[in-house]
This record gives C-alpha cells, sequence and structure tokens, in this order.
C-alpha cells in the first residue's frame, strides 16, 4: 500500500511542479539535452579535428558528392577543394601571405567566400570575417581592430559608422566598481519575467534588429550637393518592431529634390537598413533655443500624407524616391506593401 501511494505521489510530482511552474518541464528537458550535448562535445574534444581536416577527409571518402549548393549551381568536394587550392596558392604568390596572418573577408553570401576561407585555412592563415552591412567608420574600425595585413573584398563594397565610446560605460550604478553598457535600448519585463525590446532612446533608433545612428546618417545626408540640412528620425510603422529610417530635408537655394541622385547616394553609402525610407521636404528645420533639433513632433507626424502638408517622399525599392501617395500610404499601414 506504501508503495503504491509513493508510485502515485512521483507520478504526480511533475504534475504538481509544472501547475506551481509552467516552464518546469521545458527547463527539464533543456537541462537533459545539455548534458547530452556536454557528453558527445567532450568525446569530440577528445580527438580533436580542425573544419580543414574533416572537409580533407571527405574530399577522399566522396570526392563527388555535393559540398555546396548556390542558387542554380552546385559544387562537389572535389571542385571545392580546387577552386580553395587556387585561392591559397595565388594568395601565397602575389600577397605573400604566410602561416599566421590575419586577413580580413568582406565578400557576400557567394561560393568565392567559401573558397577563400577554406584556402586561408590551408596556408594556415587567420580569417576575419566582416559584416558586409558596414560602411566608412565601422569598416575602418573593424578592420584596425582585427589587425589584418590583407583585406579581400568583393566588387563594389563601400564602408559605413558606428562605434562604441567611453560614454557608453556606465560606472558605479548601484555600487561603487560596477560597471554597466548604456546599450541604448528601451525594454519592458512582463509579468512572468520575460523581457521585450520596445524602443531605442536618444539620438539612435533600430530597425530589422540594427542600431542606427541618426546623426551619421545625416552626415551622409549633408555631402548630397542640394541638400542644406537634413533632420534624420525614426517613425513607427504597423505591424513592425522598431522604427524605420525618416529624414526631414531642407534644400539650398534654388536647387530642386532629385530622387534619382539621392538614392544613388544611400545606396552607395549606407547599408539598407539605415536607409531613409521615407523624404520630408521642409522650408525650416524646428530647433530648440539651443539649436538642438527637434525631432519628437516629427517623429509622432510619421509620414501620413492626411497630416503632413510638406512634400513627401517614399524610396521604392529599385526605383528610387517617387512621391508618397495615400496608396503608398495605406499600403504600408494594412501591411500590403512590404517595407
Amino acid at each position: 500500500m506504501i508503495a503504491l501511494i509513493l508510485f502515485t505521489l512521483l507520478a504526480l510530482l511533475p504534475v504538481l511542479v509544472s501547475w506551481r511552474n509552467p516552464y518546469f518541464l521545458g527547463d527539464l528537458k533543456y537541462s537533459v539535452r545539455e548534458i547530452q550535448i556536454r557528453k558527445h562535445v567532450a568525446k569530440l574534444q577528445r580527438k580533436f579535428s580542425s573544419l580543414l581536416d574533416r572537409f580533407l577527409e571527405q574530399v577522399k571518402k566522396h570526392p563527388q558528392k555535393k559540398f555546396l549548393v548556390f542558387e542554380d549551381s552546385s559544387y562537389t568536394y572535389s571542385q571545392a577543394d580546387r577552386e580553395s587550392s587556387k585561392v591559397a596558392r595565388a594568395l601565397r604568390t602575389h600577397a605573400h601571405l604566410k602561416e599566421g596572418d590575419t586577413v580580413a573577408l568582406f565578400l557576400g553570401n557567394q561560393p568565392q567566400f567559401v573558397w577563400v576561407w577554406l584556402g586561408l585555412a590551408k596556408l594556415g592563415c587567420v580569417a576575419s570575417l566582416l559584416n558586409t552591412n558596414i560602411r566608412s567608420k565601422s569598416l575602418l574600425h573593424c578592420f584596425s581592430c582585427c589587425e589584418a595585413s590583407v583585406l579581400i573584398a568583393a566588387a563594389g563594397k563601400e564602408g559605413q559608422e558606428g562605434q562604441q565610446t567611453e560614454k557608453k560605460k556606465l560606472k558605479d550604478v548601484f555600487v561603487k566598481g560596477d560597471l554597466y553598457f548604456n546599450s541604448g535600448d528601451l525594454l519592458r519585463i512582463d509579468s512572468e519575467g520575460f523581457v521585450y525590446f520596445q524602443d531605442r532612446i536618444g539620438d539612435t533608433f533600430r530597425w530589422k534588429g540594427e542600431n542606427v545612428a541618426t546623426t551619421e546618417v545625416a552626415d551622409h545626408l549633408l555631402t548630397v550637393d542640394f541638400v542644406e540640412e537634413a533632420n534624420v528620425y525614426g517613425v513607427k510603422v504597423p505591424g513592425h518592431e522598431g522604427r524605420i529610417g525618416m529624414a526631414a530635408l531642407t534644400l539650398k537655394e534654388n536647387r530642386k529634390f532629385d530622387g534619382e541622385v539621392l538614392y544613388q547616394h544611400v545606396k552607395n553609402f549606407l547599408p539598407s537598413y539605415a536607409r531613409p525610407r521615407f523624404i520630408r521636404i521642409q522650408d525650416a528645420l524646428a530647433v530648440t533655443g539651443t539649436f538642438k533639433q527637434l525631432k519628437t513632433k516629427l517623429a509622432e507626424e510619421g509620414f501620413d500624407p492626411n497630416i503632413i502638408q510638406d512634400p513627401l517622399f517614399f524610396l521604392e525599392d529599385n526605383k528610387g524616391y517617387v512621391p508618397m501617395s495615400q496608396d503608398i500610404f495605406s499600403s504600408i499601414s494594412e501591411g500590403r506593401l512590404k517595407l
């Protein structure tokens, strides 16, 4: 009888615990899986082999087996081995690379990325992978940090922005000696303890998971010959997290807005997530008593042509900046036009 009671209690224990903590079973499952993975990793560590070692093993075992599929093309292990060896020979001969050198790669999604990476591994070089979305200052910063002796880039890539500064480090916040990093994110914690991203604060906004510095986007816009002043800010879009880029511009005297010229400029100098999707042309930019640009009211007004009397333009993919219409606004608001 006692055994039956104990058995019943043990059987009901997970149910009772789950009732008190709805995440118990999920956490237990995760813990068991983590233990299994740790055991597997420990076995692998006892017999270490690099990715290059594994690749060369597969070249010997399955030379004609598909190794890589890209768009309408496919490459076998044997082909990948030959292409990467060509790269290794070229880099050793022309770039004079030797074992231990660091090489920065600024390549997009293409087979050549794999050939170059494997070629560098064959030479015993370290590949430092640069984010192809970054431009000018950020690209230069990352290239300097990795201390690469050679940069390999695909044709047509430019550079861009955004660095950490000492100003973002907060010291002695709660107790003396502690250190926090001010990410500029506004977060929300729900009743169950989950943390959600709400918005960016300060002179930045976030779009598609990327942080955009408004001052740096404005600096690029000011280099366009017909732009006199630029005020960049983020606006809310129904059904989307974060804010999308918008810029209020004033034009130089006797100059007209050229949507095609501006489009080519932002396409060349800014990553896609940082390009202003909406442009508002104003006679003068609103500023505070200390000449700081006002962004809050502009952000609240958004890009609704029914509210805004100033000329508005929308960045249409592969076409440039076109006049903002009620149809475009409705398509965006109703989720029919993808941003």
